[in-house]
């Protein structure tokens, strides 16, 4: 399937006001300092805190040269504050720290923001995170970007897939080498899609991917096309020249959410 450009990233004000609903309705339970157990003050802003992770370009990354944060991520924790009567506080985050609360450094969250899909499986684990404490409950925001799965790959290799009104793969292709990210929707969505693949190597995150693919250690980076997107654009400008290509269609449509934590309506007053 093809998908809009023009609905992958949706408006900052849609998903602003079902942010603030969810974050103003929660306890934040984290409100005071991590360090600290000193009470919040009357009058005092609350703090909550925002995991995002910095390896999802351009839905949030980290030039750590520059000291420049980018992305829909960031941009978003940024009018939160500006609008509204909000302070945040940015906590890092890993891929494998993704929907359990916490940060890096086992920091409490009250949200995290990035390439999240929302899917079932995900909304019922952030909803029931620890069932002896109803307030750990997250929600997920309305979609803020809509992709799908698709692959990354040297230009070369191209000519091994059949491209019609879907992805085939050809009985060379199969002889490549497959980057996937452990515990993702799209490591899902490629093994039930084709079976037959078998030479799979994990990866850490986008970045190892990538590293990856450049040494050729991997053959095809599967992941989601708008992170492929600008990882395509990278890999040829460095080359200097278009060596890398990315298949025009995809494998899935997923919508990508904010998830909220301690969004029990048990629990959704604020002190």
């Amino acid at each position: 399937m093809k998908l809009n450009y023009d609905r992958k990233l949706n408006y900052l004000l849609v998903i602003l006001v079902t942010v603030v609903i969810l974050l103003f309705n929660s306890p934040a339970l984290t409100q005071t300092a991590k360090t600290s157990g000193n009470e919040v003050r009357v009058n005092e802003l609350k703090t909550y805190y925002f995991g995002i992770r910095s390896t999802s370009a351009p839905i949030s990354s980290y030039e750590e040269a520059a000291f420049i944060e980018k992305g829909y991520c960031y941009a978003l924790e940024e009018t939160l504050e500006k609008r509204f009567p909000l302070k945040i506080e940015i906590v890092k985050m890993k891929i494998e720290n993704r929907f359990t609360g916490e940060g890096s450094n086992n920091e409490k969250l009250d949200a995290e923001c990035a390439s999240n899909t929302i899917a079932q499986d995900r909304i019922k684990k952030i909803h029931d995170l620890d069932p002896h404490h109803v307030d750990l409950h997250g929600e997920f925001s309305k979609p803020f970007a809509w992709t799908g799965a698709t692959a990354l790959l040297l230009k070369k290799n191209m000519q091994k897939l059949s491209l019609g009104e879907k992805l085939s793969l050809g009985e060379e292709f199969k002889t490549l080498k497959f980057g996937l990210l452990k515990d993702t929707t799209t490591e899902k969505i490629v093994k039930n899609a084709y079976p037959s693949l078998k030479n799979f190597i994990t990866l850490q995150d986008t970045s190892d991917g990538v590293d990856k693919l450049r040494k050729g250690e991997i053959d095809v980076l599967f992941n989601d096309e708008i992170l492929l997107r600008r990882t395509l654009k990278d890999l040829n400008e460095q080359a200097g020249t278009e060596k890398y290509s990315m298949t025009p269609w995809l494998l899935s449509n997923e919508e990508y959410g904010v998830v909220v934590y301690h969004t029990d309506e048990a629990k959704n007053q604020l002190q």
